[in-house]
C-alpha cells in the first residue's frame, strides 16, 4: 500500500508540474499576441483566454495551498473545487472553438458573432428586469435587442440556426444558449470523442453540484487515501488538458502567440489530444 502511494503521490506532483508550465504557457501567449489588432472574434477570443488563464491560477493556488491570514495552509485536497473549476475552463475552451475555430466562412463568424451578441444583450436585459431597474441605459438595451433580432432575421445564414434555437426566438424568447452547437457536438468537433466528454464533464459537473459522489468521497475525511489523491490528479489533468487545447486554438488566432509554445507544451497537447481521440479501454 505503501509502495502504492508513494506512486500515485509521484503521479499528483506530475500532474501538478504540468499543470503549472501549461499555465506558464498561457500566459506567455497571451503576453506576446497582446497588441495584435483584430476582429470582435479575436476579441473575445483573447477575453476567454484571459477567463481560462484567470481560472488557471485559481487551480494553482488550490494545487499549491498557503497560509492565509490566521488560517493554516489547506492539508485536505480540494479536489471538487479544482474539477469545478476545471469545468469553467473547458466550457470557455468550448465557446473558443465554437466562435474562432469551428467557421469556415465569414458569413458562418457573423452568424455565431450575431449569435453571442443576441444572448449577451438578452442577458443584461433580464437582469435588469429581475432587479426593476428605471436605469437610463434599460431604454438602450431594448433598442440594441431591436437592432441585433433585424440582423439575425435578414442574416443570409439564419436557417443555419439550429432548429430548438430558432425556434425559441421566433417564438420571442430569451436564448438559453450562447453558442449555436450544444457541447457535446463541439468536443466531437474538436477532436473530443463522446464517450470522453460524457465521462469527463459528468465528474466534473457533479463536482460542481455537490452531487453524491463527491459528497460521499469528502465524507472519509482522508486527506492521504490513495483514491483522494487520485481524484486529485484527475482533477488537476482536466485543468492541464483544456487549458492546453485552449492555448493551442489560441495561437490559431493570434500566430504571435505560437513563438512561445516550448516543446515541453506542444508534447502535453499531443498527449492530450491522442488520449482524447482514443476510445476507453474495457476492462
Amino acid at each position: 500500500m505503501k509502495g502504492n502511494q508513494a506512486e500515485i503521490a509521484a503521479a499528483v506532483e506530475k500532474s501538478k508540474s504540468d499543470f503549472e508550465h501549461v499555465l506558464g504557457i498561457a500566459l506567455a501567449s497571451k503576453n506576446a499576441a497582446a497588441g495584435t489588432r483584430t476582429d470582435l472574434s479575436g476579441v473575445i477570443a483573447d477575453t476567454l483566454m484571459l477567463r481560462c488563464w484567470l481560472t488557471g491560477m485559481s487551480i494553482n493556488q488550490l494545487l499549491h495551498p498557503t497560509a492565509t491570514g490566521n488560517f493554516l495552509a489547506l492539508s485536505f485536497p480540494d479536489w471538487p473545487s479544482i474539477a469545478s473549476l476545471s469545468r469553467s475552463i473547458f466550457e470557455g475552451y468550448l465557446a473558443l472553438f465554437s466562435l474562432t475555430i469551428s467557421p469556415r466562412t465569414k458569413e458562418d463568424r457573423e452568424l455565431r458573432l450575431l449569435w453571442w451578441n443576441w444572448h449577451e444583450i438578452n442577458g443584461r436585459a433580464r437582469s435588469l428586469d429581475l432587479v426593476g431597474s428605471k436605469n437610463p441605459e434599460v431604454a438602450n438595451i431594448r433598442l440594441k435587442l431591436k437592432e441585433t433580432k433585424k440582423k439575425l432575421q435578414a442574416h443570409s445564414q439564419f436557417s443555419r440556426i439550429p432548429k430548438d434555437l430558432r425556434e425559441t426566438f421566433e417564438k420571442g424568447k430569451r436564448p438559453y444558449r450562447a453558442l449555436l452547437e450544444r457541447p457535446r457536438q463541439i468536443s466531437k468537433n474538436a477532436g473530443i470523442i463522446g464517450e470522453h466528454f460524457e465521462a469527463h464533464y459528468q465528474f466534473m459537473s457533479e463536482a460542481a453540484h455537490s452531487q453524491p459522489f463527491v459528497i460521499g468521497m469528502l465524507r472519509r475525511h482522508e486527506p492521504q487515501d490513495t483514491k483522494m489523491l487520485m481524484l486529485l490528479k484527475r482533477s488537476a489533468d482536466y485543468a492541464t488538458s483544456f487549458l492546453a487545447l485552449a492555448v493551442r486554438d489560441f495561437a490559431q488566432m493570434a500566430p504571435k502567440a505560437d513563438c512561445v509554445l516550448d516543446a515541453r507544451f506542444r508534447n502535453i497537447v499531443a498527449i492530450w489530444s491522442g488520449v482524447y481521440a482514443t476510445p476507453f479501454k474495457r476492462v
